[in-house]
């Protein structure tokens, strides 16, 4: 399936002017969903990390540190080879 369409959307959203922190991270969080649907790890760990250096809620903060941890654990389990 070719998401490359849903990447350019999100990415020209990161480009409006006066994009709230809270609306950055929903953006910024999509695009990680992208790359981690695409297996693309660090590409999706940058998204979520950039989350980190916003200025938003603490319940933001939180779902962007699960995604990286879903993320760290399926990169243990499919270099283990325990699937």
């Amino acid at each position: 399936m070719d998401i490359s369409p849903a990447h350019a959307i999100l990415n020209r959203a990161l480009q409006l002017p006066d994009l709230k922190s809270e609306e950055r991270a929903t953006a910024l969080m999509n695009i990680g969903k992208l790359y981690d649907r695409e297996d693309k790890n660090e590409e999706a760990l940058n998204a979520y990390q950039q989350i980190q250096k916003l200025n938003v809620s603490d319940a933001t903060k939180t779902k962007s540190w699960q995604a990286i941890v879903d993320v760290y654990v399926k990169e243990v389990l499919y270099d283990d080879g325990a699937t």
